[in-house]
């Protein structure tokens, strides 16, 4: 396993970040619509995951983080830094929700 990126992986990686910050960015402008922006804060988390589990991959093994596939007829080891990338799914959509509270509740809420 490679802990580099490939050209057309940075690439690719590069042009759906942007497209989903300005997803984030237009949703600021209008209603908020939580779901757009939810779809956006995913697939700027997969490609955020995406890069840590290619660069740290190594790093994993070396440390003994790493386990067999049991499902599989070939038993292949895969990283358990895989699951990082529900936490970075939930947290985003608990933002999203909360910061649609937050500026939209009346002041009075908070006191």
């Amino acid at each position: 396993m490679a802990s580099a990126l490939s050209r057309a992986e940075t690439l690719t990686l590069i042009s759906l970040s942007v497209a989903c910050v300005g997803t984030i960015a237009n949703t600021f402008h209008g209603n908020g619509e939580p779901l757009i922006a939810s779809i956006a804060f995913s697939g700027i988390a997969f490609a955020f995951t995406f890069c840590l589990i290619r660069w740290l991959g190594p790093v994993f093994v070396k440390a003994g983080l790493k386990g067999r596939d049991m499902c599989k007829t070939k038993k292949v080891e895969m990283l358990v830094t895989v699951s990082s990338r529900a936490l970075h799914g939930m947290a985003n959509a608990v933002l999203v929700v909360l910061k649609r509270w937050a500026l939209f509740a009346p002041l009075s809420t908070f006191s």
